[in-house]
């Protein structure tokens, strides 16, 4: 492999950011418009699939005096459901009405509201707009809130109508009429339901869970399998010391990572408020889980936490710009394949609506208000503390946390003469990394984003806009990181097709002026890495995705052209080869092997196999681990991730090491954050076959209110990350033979949190 520049840097970019940064942010529309103010402008009261702040699930229906029929409103596979094209959060065609005429649209809320503006996104531009109100089921006595001429109307897709003096109404009238024909695609409705105590929102939680039916309390709400008897709850306080009955509730360590809610929270007396250690390097980021526990057996109770404390060796205050902790809250939530699980990370400024919170997560009304947490009876809340330390005094330090009128839980940190060096390693996630909302964002969003997904090392980012790229290079200079850009294809779209389909599977099978059309490609991705000030070794282009026996043959000639044409362009290759897990994953070694000779190692400058390629493969392993600028390995594994069983929270850790025992220097995983339908919704997938269920989300990460929310499994990453710059510091320093028995022991199976301790003992000068 060829050695690529290492930097030493603070690290907890996204922390950082996060102390440096005001709780409040001006608000950046989906057309590039600011608002100065950081709040919307209301609650939403119309459905959207992407919008995660606070709104009224009203449970509106809509219906047209007229029908479009330019395009219609018809969802394919929606038969029997209600019309949702315009309140579905995802821009698009919409609906149409030809010849000029007017397309009236009548909004039902379900309740009495007060509207203080209503947004309509219209792909016609201009148009005239009528907006009407009514309180009564008859609709006869409409009245007119708003109206604007053709003539008056600016040219832009997206109309804010902002309402006098917040009008009353259930029902909505929406008239609007451009020449020719007339389009709409979204209309969003801002301001607040006038009684809900009355008529209450309308709407289904996603997943069933399990709560206190007074013989059985669930340890975590809302996840059946914590249970414990009302007996085994009464026994438990009765174990407890007094002091620790007199609490309201009570501290206990649990698993960082691995599974937390498959069993009862028993903790025993000693168990409870034991001091925690906490060993770091001098800029690093380390995590612990903690349950806050119910001492009341049938009763709840209300708990509010306090933010984390630092204190030095002699007691001062210790200074957050070296050494910080930030505390989180996870979220119960369901998954059509995993069950009721623990999950996304939740932080005060992060949280989703409180609405959203009760309608997605089976814990949600119980943590909506965090540091506020209800606790039901016998039952635990687990938070999650975050220390980050930047370039910290090594030392001894004292964290605490608490709740009022509880005692608190010490940790004892240890920062150790040790700075971990920035070392590349190219860690693809087949994702823009971005958590969008709609219709509009916090303007410090995608460079909180982009931060977090730098802290967890992933160099790759596809999709992203120019002012994107801009922003995560000057992100990626700060932090002292290395990227990658994906430049996309570097063979014309129809060469892509016939390859990935198999149309074409040989050289014989390429046009005459392949080449010449090739070079135009390759020329084109040259000057857009360019414009972004890119060298060569900056960026890659791709011939396709997960290439096997049927066609590799055609990927080999696709990247000879390439390299023909300038040879100084990096070409990225992923093979696949899947048979199936009863066939035993992938092709036979002997068959891989024999397809790769000859030109693999020579043409391929990024070599990311499927990881089941790596293992037990003495005859197609040479040409994987060859010399050139990346060799790494990828899963698909983002589906997966709703599990809480070790195995799948650790195996993100984990691909730093494969990686060091492979002597390769990277890994990948589909994918960080790629949500099908609703991101917050496990179950929105159609079956696929007889008796089988297509994934669902293929992510690690959730989108929150302010940023991403993240998980254990988004967490292990970033921790892999971090054990991949201390075994590359231990190297550094010669100690190779020590890495080689780390390795090996990790192989046997030893613990990562012990190996990484010993790792950091033996880098200390």
């Amino acid at each position: 492999m060829k050695t690529i520049r290492t930097s030493t840097v603070s690290m907890g970019l996204l922390s950082m950011l996060l102390l440096s940064s005001p709780a409040s942010a001006r608000l950046r529309w989906f057309d590039g418009s600011v608002d100065e103010a950081s709040e919307p402008p209301g609650k939403l009261l119309s459905d959207n699939e992407d919008y995660f702040g606070e709104c009224v699930l009203t449970g509106v229906e809509y219906s047209y005096e007229v029908a479009p029929d330019q395009p219609a409103d018809d969802r394919p596979g929606r038969t029997g459901k209600m019309l949702r094209t315009l309140l579905n959060g995802r821009r698009g065609k919409g609906v149409g009405l030809s010849n000029g005429r007017p397309l009236v649209v009548i909004f039902d809320f379900k309740r009495q509201c007060v509207f203080n503006e209503i947004d309509v996104i219209t792909p016609s531009k201009k148009a005239a707009l009528r907006i009407e109100l009514s309180s009564v089921a008859e609709q006869d006595d409409w009245k007119t809130v708003f109206e604007r001429s053709l003539e008056d109307c600016p040219e832009q897709e997206l109309h804010r109508l902002k309402l006098a003096s917040t009008p009353p109404g259930r029902y909505l009238r929406l008239t609007i009429q451009a020449p020719k024909v007339t389009l709409l695609d979204q209309v969003m409705a801002w301001g607040d339901a006038v009684n809900l105590s009355e008529e209450p929102e309308i709407f289904e939680p996603v997943a069933k869970g399990e709560y206190p039916i007074g013989v059985a309390y669930p340890s975590i709400t809302g996840v059946g399998k914590s249970a414990v008897s009302d007996r085994e709850a009464f026994y438990w306080v009765k174990s407890l010391t007094e002091s620790q009955k007199a609490q309201p509730a009570v501290w206990f360590q649990v698993s960082t990572w691995g599974s937390i809610s498959h069993q009862p929270l028993l903790p025993t007396p000693d168990e409870i408020g034991r001091p925690i250690t906490v060993v770091m390097a001098r800029n690093e980021t380390e995590n612990l889980a903690i349950a806050l526990k119910n001492t009341k057996v049938s009763k709840p109770t209300e708990v509010t936490v306090m933010a984390p404390k630092i204190l030095t060796a002699d007691g001062r205050q210790a200074n957050e710009q070296d050494i910080s902790a930030r505390v989180g809250v996870m979220g119960s939530i369901g998954d059509r394949g995993f069950g009721n699980n623990l999950g996304p990370i939740f932080h005060q400024d992060n949280m989703l609506g409180s609405s959203l919170m009760d309608k997605f997560l089976l814990n949600g009304r119980q943590i909506r208000d965090f540091p506020k947490i209800t606790l039901h009876p016998s039952a635990a809340a687990v938070l999650w503390l975050t220390f980050t330390t930047r370039n910290a005094v090594p030392g001894r330090y004292t964290a605490t946390i608490a709740i009022e009128g509880g005692e608190p839980q010490r940790i004892d940190i240890e920062v150790v003469d040790v700075t971990l060096p920035e070392t590349f390693a190219f860690v693809k996630t087949y994702s823009d990394n971005l958590t969008r909302m709609f219709p509009f964002v916090h303007e410090e969003r995608a460079k909180e984003d982009l931060s977090y997904a730098l802290d967890c090392g992933i160099t790759d980012y596809r999709g992203l806009s120019n002012e994107e790229n801009k922003l995560l290079i000057s992100l990626a200079k700060a932090h002292g990181m290395k990227l990658m850009f994906p430049a996309g294809r570097v063979i014309p779209s129809i060469y892509v097709h016939n390859i990935y389909c198999g149309i074409w599977t040989k050289a014989e099978d390429f046009p005459e002026d392949a080449a010449e059309k090739i070079a135009e490609e390759v020329q084109k991705r040259v000057d857009e890495m360019e414009a972004l000030g890119l060298d060569y070794d900056d960026w890659y282009g791709f011939t396709g995705d997960e290439p096997s026996h049927k066609n590799i043959a055609a990927v080999a000639h696709a990247c000879k052209l390439i390299h023909q044409v300038n040879p100084r362009v990096n070409v990225y290759v992923n093979p696949c080869y899947w048979t199936g897990f009863d066939e035993g994953a992938v092709a036979e070694d002997q068959l891989v092997a024999a397809d790769l000779a000859d030109w693999y190692a020579k043409e391929v400058n990024i070599s990311m196999p499927l990881f089941f390629l790596l293992e037990d493969r003495p005859a197609s392993l040479p040409a994987f681990t060859a010399k050139r600028l990346v060799n790494a390995y990828y899963y698909v594994s983002g589906h997966l991730d709703r599990s809480e069983n070790a195995a799948e929270i650790q195996k993100y850790r984990k691909m730093a090491w494969d990686s060091l025992a492979y002597g390769i220097n990277g890994w990948g995983f589909y994918s960080y954050y790629s949500p099908r339908g609703s991101a917050w919704n496990h179950f929105d997938r159609h079956p696929k076959g007889e008796g089988l269920q297509e994934p669902n989300d293929y992510s690690i990460v959730y989108p929150g209110w302010r940023r991403v929310v993240p998980t254990r499994h988004s967490e292990a990453l970033r921790q892999g990350k971090e054990d991949w710059n201390l075994l590359n510091l231990l190297k550094q320093q010669g100690k190779h033979e020590f890495v080689a028995k780390l390795i090996a022991e990790y192989q046997a199976g030893a613990d990562l949190e012990q190996l990484r301790l010993k790792a950091l003992r033996q880098a200390v000068p």
